[in-house]
């Protein structure tokens, strides 16, 4: 959990970094922070951090669900 949080404070901070100044926020500004973040080596680990990071929580929440059905199933009367 900590690891993406990390990666997600890495990943605002190096994507404004290299923005031209005054560029307003909309398509633009995110796409610009798009290109800094995919040319910068930090921010490519970040976006990859943060991927795994979500991965895992699916896997997580995944198993929840499995063990849960599994529980009702068991204590439901037939």
């Amino acid at each position: 959990m900590q690891r993406g949080l990390d990666a997600e404070f890495v990943f605002m901070r190096r994507g404004e970094v290299g923005l031209p100044p005054g560029l307003p926020p909309g398509e633009e500004r995110e796409a610009q922070r798009f290109l800094v973040i995919r040319d910068d080596p930090a921010g490519r680990a970040a976006v990859e951090d943060l991927r795994s990071a979500y991965l895992n929580r699916v896997w997580y929440l995944e198993q929840m669900r499995a063990a849960t059905d599994s529980l009702v199933t068991t204590i439901s009367p037939r």
